[in-house]
């Protein structure tokens, strides 16, 4: 469409100028005036040029359109994907809501932890027991999980005293297995949909108490990952940090280990074909940090530099946006290889959260300057940012509003951008440019 303008914007300049020609031999002394004019309308015809580039260049970018704000209830929030089951925890409940529009399912109980399962199916919550509630002198915490109407399915209690590290857990796409692993004696613990308990596992052979040591879980449709090392590394001595892979049922599958150090964080993709695992040194010349990609074999792809926070897959899983505090890196999978990246230039502002939009290779961030004000952080100045497939900043909305602890989700439908926080609920129309509205098609 637009190289159909300009090439009629420049034949009907043509036509006119060789018109202005053959009337010089007619009318000599209207030439002069007719070159004027010849001139004025090529001016314009650069003039719509540039409009018609311009609007193009607009309507092929994606952009953000704030639609409604909504008070929501005080709390940590964390949804699915999709965006299609939210949920608030703060001190007193964990509010279930299957739509922000819709009421919430209150629980009261003192929860610590909460997670939704990536098929939306149920919300799993670590709770702190009461004195009234103990089991025994040592059952002090219960992993509780229920459905998305918040009925319960599910309790398991867990040893835990106060100078513990919080155990970890996660539940399979579908909502039929949990595992729950304790890392300061590197059990895993895997249990059906009741509570049950199907298997526990140590993870290394003799292994000693430590309320240091890292754990990290993640979970596919059929299997449970779990990073964590033997034993904290030191500047004397690096333990290498492992990768195991578990059926749902808790048999070992296979284990990899990293190089030495500090197992740093661990990503699955959405579809749970590839696993991001990433290990640190702490040196006197500086820290050290590698990302090992793997396939859900166990086989190894690429090994990177560098740490992330968060990972967000694009929907195809051919390539990953990383996120570090002030750094964006996009990586093609499973090769490693650096496709882009993109620096916040202000020391005061930080990436907080991302989100991939379904066309493919596209991802929308939010930034802002973080605050601890009343004993928590607090997001000011945000700012969203549409990044397309080649790096390029596209777009970006101001955030009037402060945020506490924000999540970001893109709905089914890939129209519309949901951000949550503590007390707020904000919805955003993405507008996708004709080129990903065919690619969806």
């Amino acid at each position: 469409m637009l190289f159909r303008f300009l090439h009629s914007a420049n034949r009907a300049t043509e036509f006119y100028l060789g018109n202005t020609l053959i009337e010089k031999s007619q009318n000599c002394s209207d030439f002069n005036m007719s070159i004027s004019r010849v001139k004025i309308l090529q001016r314009v015809s650069t003039l719509l040029a540039f409009v018609a580039v311009a609007a193009f260049a607009q309507s092929s970018a994606l952009q953000i359109a704030r639609e409604s704000a909504q008070s929501r209830p005080r709390g940590a929030p964390q949804s699915d994907e999709a965006g299609t089951l939210w949920t608030w925890r703060n001190e007193q409940a964990l509010l279930i809501s299957a739509r922000p529009s819709t009421s919430s399912k209150e629980i009261t109980g003192t929860f610590l932890q909460h997670r939704v399962n990536a098929g939306a199916t149920a919300v799993i919550a670590l709770e702190k027991l009461g004195a009234e509630n103990l089991r025994d002198d040592k059952s002090g915490l219960a992993l509780r999980w229920f459905n998305r109407d918040g009925q319960p399915l599910g309790t398991h209690f867990i040893a835990w005293h106060n100078d513990d590290p919080l155990p970890q857990f996660v539940m399979n796409r579908s909502g039929s297995h949990v595992v729950c692993a304790e890392p300061a004696v590197a059990r895993a613990t895997f249990l059906d949909q009741t509570g049950q308990v199907l298997a526990q596992n140590f993870l290394f052979e003799d292994a000693t108490y430590s309320n240091e040591r890292p754990l990290f879980l993640a979970a596919s449709a059929e299997h449970f990952y779990v990073l964590s090392q033997r034993a904290p590394s030191t500047l004397e001595t690096g333990h290498a940090p492992v990768l195991f892979c578990f059926s749902l049922e808790g048999q070992e599958q296979w284990r990899r280990e990293l190089a030495p150090g500090t197992a740093g964080n661990l990503a699955l993709s959405p579809r749970g074909n590839w696993l991001m695992a990433s290990r640190y040194t702490v040196a006197a010349n500086g820290v050290v940090s590698t990302i090992a990609i793997f396939d859900t074999q166990g086989h190894a792809h690429a090994t990177l530099s560098g740490l992330f926070r968060t990972v967000v897959f694009a929907r195809d899983e051919t390539q990953a946006l990383l996120l570090d505090r002030r750094q964006l890196r996009c990586v093609r999978i499973p090769q490693g290889e650096r496709l882009w990246q993109f620096a916040l230039t202000s020391k005061e502002e930080m990436f907080v959260a991302a989100a991939a939009t379904h066309d493919l290779h596209s991802y929308i961030v939010l930034a802002a300057q973080s605050n601890f004000k009343q004993q928590r952080f607090i997001f000011e100045q945000a700012r969203l940012l549409a990044f397309d497939h080649d790096g390029q900043h596209q777009f970006e909305l101001a955030i009037p509003e402060a945020l506490v602890q924000p999540a970001l989700a893109i709905s089914a439908s890939g129209r519309s951008l949901q951000l949550a926080g503590d007390g707020l609920f904000q919805n955003y129309k993405l507008i996708v440019p004709a080129a990903a509205n065919s690619t969806e098609q």
